[in-house]
């Protein structure tokens, strides 16, 4: 068994706006789906297969991250072929929209020049300058606390100029209604991906408690098809939260290359889809394991 992991499907993807290159387009996510169609896993069938019969079923289970409204698109083309994905998703981003694609639109949209963080001026006049921005900005929001987080968020967007702009179009994540629209489709479930995609790292005992269980409980209140499964932000871990996160859900998921036991479950590692994986070889490549060398060539 493999998990294929991917983030936004949109009909064009394409622009040099920051994330972009986790967007697939809507029609070689469909290619890659008729490749697998045989081999598609799931997900009821993924949980009874390792939790019940102590095996790993042959094929391919597909899951998304984040919320990002393509995967409407493709819960359809999932439903076409009999089976569904799992959406992990973050319930305290449901009504302000997931606090990193707020990052990128600011940053997409914005008509300043340059931006100050950290004691730096990074420059934003390219679309190259504004994705190396992102990554920065990104990656140091990422280890605060979720409150002073979303604090310095709301700063960077009032002076960026964009917290009244309408979300460019590449970067919409899903309300509520839009969740249920993925679930009508048929094609997706839904788990936890922490309730607001901290670094689950830094915080106290309270805090991750906070983040998994105020989203667990909103998951199975919600009416949508949930399993209860749980993607780790970014990948990060540690003993102290994998052992948290192994009280409270039956399968996790991270982003790696483990090999774990069928008996001694840790996480399931993920292959990660990317813009660059539409192309056909080296989207074979991944699927055959190579995909730490795609990586690194990457």
């Amino acid at each position: 068994m493999k998990t294929l992991a991917y983030h936004n499907i949109l009909d064009r993807p394409g622009e040099r706006i920051p994330v972009a290159h986790n967007q697939v387009a809507l029609a070689d996510f469909q290619r890659q789906m008729e490749h697998l169609r045989e081999r598609l896993l799931h997900p009821h069938q993924v949980e009874q297969a390792i939790l019940q019969e102590h095996r790993f079923p042959p094929g391919y289970l597909i899951t998304f991250d984040d919320g990002a409204d393509g995967i409407i698109a493709a819960g359809r083309v999932l439903a076409e072929y009999g089976t569904a994905g799992v959406a992990f998703i973050c319930p305290g981003a449901v009504k302000s929209g997931l606090w990193f694609y707020r990052l990128a639109n600011a940053l997409a949209q914005t008509d300043q020049a340059t931006i100050d963080i950290s004691a730096q001026t990074l420059p934003l006049t390219d679309p190259e300058a504004r994705i190396e921005a992102y990554r920065r900005v990104s990656n140091a929001l990422f280890d605060l606390t979720p409150a002073y987080r979303d604090k310095q968020l709301a700063q960077i967007e009032a002076e960026l100029g964009t917290d009244d702009r309408p979300v460019h179009p590449q970067l919409k994540t899903l309300d509520e209604a839009g969740l249920q629209a993925a679930a009508d489709t048929g094609g997706i479930f839904f788990a936890n991906h922490s309730w607001s995609h901290p670094n689950l790292i830094v915080l106290d005992e309270d805090g991750l408690h906070a983040e998994l269980i105020r989203a667990e409980e909103w998951l199975q209140a919600s009416g949508l098809p949930v399993m209860n499964w749980f993607a780790y932000p970014r990948g990060n871990q540690n003993q102290r939260v994998r052992t948290t996160v192994q009280q409270h859900f039956k399968l996790a998921f991270a982003f790696g290359d483990g090999r774990p036991h069928v008996d001694e479950l840790d996480f399931l590692p993920r292959i990660g889809l990317y813009q660059q994986d539409q192309n056909r070889l080296r989207f074979q490549l991944k699927l055959h394991g190579a995909g730490r060398f795609m990586k690194w060539r990457a």
